[in-house]
C-alpha cells in the first residue's frame, strides 16, 4: 500500500457506492497532491490544466497562442534583489523559429551565453501584467531580467529547458517506437 493509500481510509462492506466513489475521488485527490509534491521538490512544471491562476494580472493585449502550453509564473518580492517593488509576474510560452530569430538580431556580442540569456528572456510574452516591451518601461524585459535577480532568473532558465527540450520518457518513445532504421544493400 502507498503512502497516499494510507491517507484514505478503505471503503468497508457497509460503504454505499456513493461513499466508494467519493473515496476514490479523494484516493485520486491524494495520489494528484503527492505526484504535484514530488515535480515541485525536483523544479518540474506542473501538468497542465485549462483557465488561469487568480493570482495572474493578463494584460488585454496579450496575443494568446491558440495551442500549447503557457506558463504562469510570480515570484515572491523576498525572492528578489528588491523586495520594495513587491511580487513580480511573468507570462511565458515556448519559442517559434521567429522569436528565436528576434532574440539573436538583438544580441550585439553573438556568444553562446549571450544567445541563452537572450532565449530566455524571448519567452517572457508579459511582466507585471503587461505585455513585454524590448524599449523603455515599467514592463521592458531587460529591467525586468534585472529586478527579479539571479534565483527568478535560474527559474525561468529551468522552465525554458524543460519547455524546449524533450524529457527522458518522450526521448524513450522517440527512440524506442518512433525510429526505423535500414540497411541499404546495393543489387547486383
Amino acid at each position: 500500500m502507498s503512502d497516499q493509500d494510507e491517507t484514505v481510509e478503505q471503503p468497508d462492506e457497509g460503504t454505499t457506492e456513493e461513499e466508494k466513489a467519493a473515496l476514490a475521488k479523494l484516493r485520486e485527490a491524494a495520489k494528484e497532491l503527492a505526484d504535484a509534491k514530488r515535480r515541485a521538490q525536483q523544479g518540474s512544471l506542473p501538468k497542465p490544466t485549462t483557465g488561469t491562476p487568480d493570482w495572474v494580472k493578463i494584460p488585454a493585449n496579450l496575443p494568446i497562442p491558440p495551442e500549447g502550453e503557457i506558463v504562469f509564473l510570480r515570484f515572491r518580492a523576498e525572492w528578489t534583489p528588491y523586495p520594495s517593488k513587491g511580487e513580480r509576474q511573468a507570462i511565458i510560452w515556448p519559442l517559434s523559429v521567429k522569436d528565436k530569430k528576434l532574440a539573436a538580431a538583438r544580441i550585439a556580442d553573438m556568444t553562446e551565453a549571450n544567445l541563452t540569456v537572450a532565449l530566455y528572456q524571448q519567452q517572457i510574452r508579459a511582466v507585471d501584467g503587461a505585455r513585454a516591451d524590448w524599449t523603455v518601461g515599467n514592463s521592458n524585459v531587460e529591467q525586468f531580467w534585472d529586478e527579479i535577480g539571479e534565483k527568478c532568473r535560474g527559474f525561468i532558465g529551468s522552465i525554458f529547458v524543460q519547455l524546449h527540450v524533450a524529457d527522458p520518457e518522450m526521448t524513450a518513445d522517440f527512440f524506442g517506437s518512433c525510429i526505423a532504421v535500414r540497411r541499404v544493400v546495393a543489387s547486383g
